[in-house]
């Protein structure tokens, strides 16, 4: 063989081993970058079954969360009253000393105007009783503060009490007539329920001198013993009034008068 077939041979070879080595490895896929990781999503959001059959309004039973919207806040039902939420100072024995003299002085001039004014006689002997016994109650107390050596001194209650019976003093000056008797009742059941708490709720308590706690004590009586007697009398008056108007009225008229 000469030199030329030899090298057109190994050529021819060469070639063939070129071809299989590509057949094998196959066409390469081009470079793709790898897509990137997609963000977390959230799961939808449902609503709760107790919310849905409340509506609205209701309030979810699993959360215990009250509705957008709405406070904890009590309502005005379960709110406590101002009163008891204000801390009161105790009053001194000068203070409370000074209240029962206001309270027996107001009684005493509401009194002298229903005994002038009053139209029915047991509201006149009602004023006369308050009149003879809260002058006794008075001439009590300033023998009493006499002897403690005690001086008036106001407290914002004295200072409410006043007025109040300064304005029940004002109705009853512009009463008249039958109308009067049962003003003048009104304000007696009111005023002495309103002693008989504050003796029981808070002058009792706040006295430190022992003979200023028994008068106290025996005031306690005499005042129950008003206010029973004032209801009573404003009762009586409202069942006169009754009978009057029924006794005048057209129909009561009519129905006792004899067929023509």
């Amino acid at each position: 063989m000469t030199l030329l077939t030899q090298r057109a041979l190994f050529r021819s070879a060469l070639f063939t081993l070129v071809l299989l080595a590509c057949h094998n490895e196959g066409p390469r896929a081009p470079d793709v970058p790898e897509p990137a990781a997609a963000p977390p999503t959230n799961p939808p959001l449902t609503m709760d079954p107790a919310v849905s059959a409340q509506g609205t309004g209701g309030q979810s039973a699993s959360s215990g969360l009250p509705p957008a919207g709405t406070t904890d806040a009590p309502t005005a039902a379960e709110s406590p009253p101002a009163e008891s939420l204000r801390e009161r100072a105790p009053l001194s024995d000068e203070q409370i000393a000074t209240i029962g003299t206001a309270a027996n002085g107001a009684e005493i001039e509401q009194a002298k105007i229903a005994r002038n004014k009053a139209k029915d006689p047991l509201a006149r002997k009602f004023a006369e009783m308050m009149i003879s016994h809260h002058e006794q109650a008075q001439r009590e107390l300033a023998k009493l503060g006499k002897k403690l050596s005690m001086k008036p001194a106001e407290s914002p209650l004295s200072t409410e009490l006043t007025a109040d019976a300064a304005g029940a003093l004002g109705t009853l000056k512009k009463a008249t007539g039958k109308d009067f008797d049962g003003v003048y009742a009104g304000a007696q059941v009111a005023a002495h329920r309103r002693l008989f708490e504050l003796r029981d709720q808070q002058l009792l308590a706040d006295a430190k001198n022992v003979d200023l706690k028994t008068y106290l004590q025996a005031l306690r009586q005499r005042v129950e013993e008003h206010l029973q007697q004032a209801k009573q009398l404003e009762q009586t008056l409202a069942a006169k009034e009754k009978g009057a108007s029924s006794s005048s009225s057209p129909a009561a008229g009519s129905a006792g008068a004899a067929p023509r």
